[in-house]
């Protein structure tokens, strides 16, 4: 086959970009698959596969396909502020500022957690305290409250990761909070929405099926109208905790 042959096989930019989404689409919409992705994780999960990614040498508790997700999300969306609810040993935190960074974004990165660990702060000096702040309260909490007021001001495009508790009631409350302060366009992420297909074993958690973040969403959306589901960036990882846990304020339309 000569180069010619080869290269008449390649698409242009516009064809390809059509023929993915209808590769996308079609995935979407493909519940073997979804079902698929969910055993695997199961199995993943026993070997705690979860917490064995580093990011920029931070701990990060995610799963290399949802941080993809999350680097196209940023570069699409390009996010202003950025509260990240749960911050744990700061992998998110420092997910958040290299993206942002790399999105030609200035730095607007508000973290809120219960604890907020020595080791975690340290780990965080690497990436510069310019533009990012942390928290130290319960995140439904009238002082929570009062911190993203102040961070999210004057912000058009904000995003939200909730990623504590996952318990139903706390879940819902903290949509609550921040569906009533988020603009219009804003997007939440309601991370370990996957509890809800299974429980961890020997899990000493206060949530599983019935009781996580997934029946939360449920219960708000179906009372809120003006939030819901971003199909394209919640659908989009095949090994995700997320799963139709990417919500966006609606004013027109979704992203």
């Amino acid at each position: 086959m000569g180069a010619q042959d080869y290269f008449s096989g390649v698409q242009t930019a516009q064809n390809f970009e059509k023929e993915r989404e209808v590769w996308r689409k079609k995935y979407w919409d493909s519940t073997e698959s979804q079902r698929l992705g969910s055993e695997l994780l199961k199995n993943l999960d026993e070997h705690h596969y979860t917490y064995h990614w580093d990011w920029l040498g931070v701990p990060i508790i995610k799963l290399p396909d949802d941080i993809m997700v999350l680097q196209e999300f940023y570069f699409q969306f390009k996010p202003t502020a950025v509260v990240e609810v749960g911050v744990a040993r700061g992998g998110g935190m420092a997910l958040a500022s290299s993206l942002q960074d790399l999105s030609k974004i200035e730095k607007h990165i508000l973290g809120i957690d219960l604890k907020i660990f020595p080791h975690t702060v340290e780990a965080l000096n690497n990436f510069g305290n310019s533009g990012m702040k942390l928290v130290e309260c319960d995140s439904t909490s009238s002082q929570s409250e009062d911190a993203v007021i102040e961070h999210i001001s004057g912000h058009k495009r904000v995003f939200v990761t909730l990623d504590s508790d996952h318990s139903h009631d706390h879940v819902f409350r903290e949509l609550e909070l921040f569906g009533r302060l988020l603009p219009h366009g804003s997007v939440i992420l309601v991370a370990d929405t996957i509890i809800e297909d299974f429980v961890t074993p020997n899990t000493q958690r206060n949530w599983g099926p019935g009781n996580s973040p997934k029946s939360a969403l449920n219960e708000y959306l179906s009372k809120n109208s003006d939030w819901q589901i971003a199909r394209n960036w919640s659908r989009r990882a095949a090994i995700s905790e997320s799963r139709d846990g990417w919500i966006q304020k609606i004013s027109t339309s979704p992203i």
